[in-house]
């Protein structure tokens, strides 16, 4: 993440956490539950942190680039931090379990995940099987998941939501890829297969911030489906754009 050094742009990306994360009490509150109990599922590993941080200088951090080891600037203490309203169905699982005397909730979660992304595994359609040699491990993705990555990157974080979004994603980078026919020359039924991954994608995933989008699924597959299918364009860090449904979360 850069330094955001126009106005314009510490307004766009304020305006992009506003609309898609989370303060850490509003995440709490969401759940019915306490930031103490957010704190304790965080250091237990059975949710993300905190997935950006952005300070008034306009230094931006994010867990994504973190977890992909890239260079970003120092915020200060004083920065803001914002989590994932993803993470509210965890927390209120967590918050169940608890109830029912589960003294181990993180835990469980993990494993909960681990067993569900095997099931989600094993009932991919064979029109989305393709994706499945380059599919992470369950391990993989839940570390993945708790270092913030999938944080940044998920609306709606499940064992099947993220089995499919990868399975779609590798298809769709296939009937893009260079080399083969453009996607307006494709059949028919490729172009619907295409359209229908782009609109799957769009949602299960965030918008990305504005810095992170051209590089990410959004700008690679999502922006440049539509763009070369002829069917118009996203406009995710509008004032008019539709608020998350944060509740799906």
């Amino acid at each position: 993440m850069p330094y955001l050094q126009s106005a314009a742009q510490r307004a766009e990306f304020q305006t992009y956490l506003d609309m898609w994360f989370c303060r850490e009490a509003e995440l709490a509150a969401m759940c019915g539950t306490e930031v103490a109990t957010v704190r304790q599922l965080v250091a237990k590993g059975g949710i993300p942190g905190v997935v950006y941080r952005f300070d008034t200088r306009g230094a931006a951090w994010s867990a994504l680039a973190a977890y992909q080891g890239l260079e970003q600037p120092e915020c200060a203490a004083s920065a803001t931090e914002w989590f994932t309203p993803a993470s509210a169905r965890w927390v209120r699982r967590a918050v169940l379990l608890a109830r029912a005397g589960d003294a181990s909730a993180a835990e469980t979660l993990k494993q909960q995940f681990l067993d569900d992304y095997i099931a989600a595994i094993e009932s991919v359609p064979a029109t989305l099987r393709e994706g499945l040699a380059s599919s992470e491990s369950g391990e993989e993705v839940w570390d993945a998941w708790v270092r913030g990555a999938y944080a940044v990157c998920m609306r709606i974080f499940t064992a099947e939501t993220i089995v499919d979004k990868h399975c779609r994603q590798v298809r769709a980078k296939r009937l893009l890829a260079a080399g083969e026919l453009t996607p307006d020359e494709l059949p028919p039924d490729e172009r619907l297969m295409l359209h229908e991954d782009i609109e799957a994608l769009a949602g299960f995933l965030t918008p990305f911030s504005p810095f992170e989008r051209p590089n990410g699924t959004p700008g690679t597959v999502i922006d440049r489906g539509l763009a070369e299918l002829g069917l118009g364009t996203e406009n995710p860090f509008s004032a008019t754009s539709p608020a998350p449904l944060r509740e799906a979360c």
